[in-house]
């Protein structure tokens, strides 16, 4: 499938109706994710079909955390931190890299000096080139939105979920588009037209200060002024 750009509003949609019994199998709305009246499929097997990759789901080998240190810090750290994060500084070069990627693309955190085991083990899993369920792992993650009241969890594949929800529904992104652009576009108008406002308010205020200026300035001029006619017209008459 070819991953096309994210449909921001969507996928927030999308994220908003995650429910608990996606991943319930005893749940009838198991896996299932509806989004402006549509019902979107939604598993791993869907996710690595996307990718392209095997849909066959299978148990993978728990991985040890001390030997994933070792692979990630060419041996410098044989034993995972009690604190359970990976400084980065320990990390070699190629797995520094995948790194980078992961905190921005993978799994966002705003946390760079620092590997979580999450990440850790996905990085090592691609780095080794370990045959893992890569749509499971999207799968989880995607499902933590449902499971947390954080307001400003980041949001992970943005671009792979919009493709998904296009695939199967490929108009549903101009659904309620319309109307709530336009009132993006007012909110945005009246935003401006406050600021223009304020700017009017402020520069009228400067010039009333300026002019008052120009005018105290005149006076004293006129002042200074004044004395000098006097001496001279005092000359004048002393000539004649």
């Amino acid at each position: 499938m070819e991953i096309s750009k994210c449909y921001d509003r969507l996928v927030k949609e999308f994220q908003v109706n995650l429910s608990d019994d996606v991943g319930n199998p005893a749940s009838p709305e198991f896996r299932k994710v509806y989004v402006r009246g549509q019902c979107v499929n939604f598993s791993p097997a869907i996710i690595n079909k996307a990718l392209e990759r095997s849909v066959v789901e299978f148990v993978e080998e728990e991985l040890s955390l001390d030997t994933i240190a070792e692979e990630l810090t060419g041996e410098k750290v044989t034993k995972w931190p009690a604190k359970k994060l990976l400084s980065t500084g320990y990390l070699t070069m190629k797995y520094a890299i995948l790194n980078r990627i992961g905190v921005v693309n993978w799994i966002p955190s705003n946390h760079t000096s620092a590997v979580s085991a999450m990440l850790a083990k996905l990085i090592y899993r691609i780095g080794t080139e370990i045959h893992f369920d890569f749509g499971s792992f999207v799968f989880t993650q995607t499902l933590k939105h449902a499971e947390t009241c954080a307001v400003k969890l980041p949001v992970s594949f943005p671009s792979l979920l919009t493709a998904i929800i296009l695939k199967q529904h490929p108009h549903i992104h101009g659904v309620n588009d319309s109307a709530s652009g336009t009132k993006s576009v007012l909110s945005e108008l009246k935003d401006i037209s406050k600021e223009l406002q304020e700017t009017i308010r402020v520069a009228a205020a400067r010039k009333l200060k300026v002019d008052a200026l120009i005018q105290s300035l005149k006076e004293e001029a006129g002042q200074e002024g004044e004395p000098a006619a006097a001496a001279e017209k005092e000359g004048s008459a002393d000539n004649v």
